[in-house]
């Protein structure tokens, strides 16, 4: 089934079989034939499901026309660590998760934030990113922070379960509750609203690509993203665990932080390869949604 349904995805992405010789390095391991990560290496690929408009995490490189991001910089570790290539297939964030759990990619960093219910119903790794929900504004605005937000209006794209609605905060605050970030992205276009509040690591993304965009704002909560992997496959999970950790403590994975994270932070902001385990983020959010009822 896992490789009918690869195939049917690769025409999406980018596939290179390693050559016949490529597990013979001592330096990796080769695992068990009827194993998740034995499964992998016989197939020579890793499968990664990526949203190639979702900077920093994964996006296409417009010279060379091939995926670039946080998100790729540790696949690729990963396929390396495994002796594989990497193939990816390409797809809306919404719906990386389905992907992966349908056995059709190996592996998906999707935009989810890790709670306790979530690792319950599916493994996912350590966190690769530590975010906060916080602000969007254009740059030249007078809003600093959610006290300078009342009487004006806020596109609010916001995961119930970790981060909060802002008229809960300040019932001053006229929230507009949106469905789809794209939906925030044409009010703040437009001026409809005088900012958007989400997770940063969705306000990155449109602060990569808007005219002139600025994240703003007090740390409203404290989030942990982590790559999905297959349900059952809790083995997969700590082995790109292991080698995450390996990468953080040899200082192999910093600079793709300072690369992709830092420069979308404040100023002289630093970004640092998260140290947290999913459970401990998880544990912020163990079994109720925050948001104020």
């Amino acid at each position: 089934m896992r490789s009918a349904l690869l195939v049917a995805g690769l025409v999406l992405g980018v596939a290179c079989v390693p050559e016949p010789d490529k597990l013979t390095d001592d330096s990796i391991e080769v695992f068990d034939a009827d194993s998740v990560l034995g499964e992998i290496q016989a197939t020579g690929r890793l499968v990664v499901a990526i949203d190639p408009g979702a900077p920093p995490i994964s996006s296409i490189d417009p010279s060379s026309g091939e995926p670039e991001g946080l998100g790729i910089e540790l696949a690729e570790l990963v396929a390396r660590a495994l002796g594989v290539e990497t193939s990816y297939r390409r797809a809306p964030s919404d719906d990386l998760a389905g992907i992966v759990a349908a056995g059709a990619a190996d592996i998906a960093f999707p935009p989810t934030s890790l709670t306790t219910p979530r690792l319950k119903s599916n493994p996912y790794t350590n966190p690769y990113y530590v975010g906060h929900q916080r602000l969007l504004v254009p740059r030249g605005s007078p809003v600093d922070s959610v006290d300078d937000l009342a009487g004006k209006q806020v596109c609010s794209f916001i995961d119930p379960e970790t981060e909060i609605s802002l008229d809960g905060l300040d019932p001053e605050i006229d929230v507009d509750p949106a469905s789809t970030l794209g939906y925030c992205v044409e009010a703040l276009e437009r001026g409809d609203v005088d900012a958007v509040t989400s997770s940063d690591l969705n306000l990155m993304r449109l602060a990569a690509t808007g005219p002139g965009w600025r994240i703003a704002g007090e740390q409203l909560t404290t989030e942990g993203y982590g790559a999905m992997v297959p349900p059952g496959a809790a083995s997969f999970a700590d082995f790109v665990d292991a080698v995450m950790r390996e990468a953080r403590l040899d200082g192999l994975s910093a600079p793709w932080y300072e690369e992709w994270i830092a420069p979308l932070g404040e100023e002289d902001s630093v970004a640092e390869p998260p140290e947290l385990t999913a459970e401990e983020v998880a544990a912020f959010f163990p079994e109720e949604s925050i948001a104020p009822e």
